[in-house]
């Protein structure tokens, strides 16, 4: 992953996904976020969900994390 390649701890990562495609990234990071129309197979690993990205998902996940 590229935050371990620059020294960024898995602990302070976040990321947020919403296809199966996402299912490696969204195990390895400290904070995995699942929008809320992914798959249940996606929602199954991630830490949160929040609404789908069209209805403000990731602003809603940010607050939550108090990024914002």
């Amino acid at each position: 992953m590229a935050a371990a390649r620059a020294g960024v701890a898995r602990s302070d990562t976040i990321a947020f996904g919403d296809g199966t495609n996402d299912l490696e990234m969204l195990a390895w990071v400290g904070i995995g976020v699942a929008m809320g129309d992914a798959p249940d197979v996606v929602k199954s690993v991630a830490d949160m969900v929040v609404a789908p990205a069209g209805e403000g998902g990731i602003a809603e996940g940010f607050r939550l994390l108090g990024l914002v």
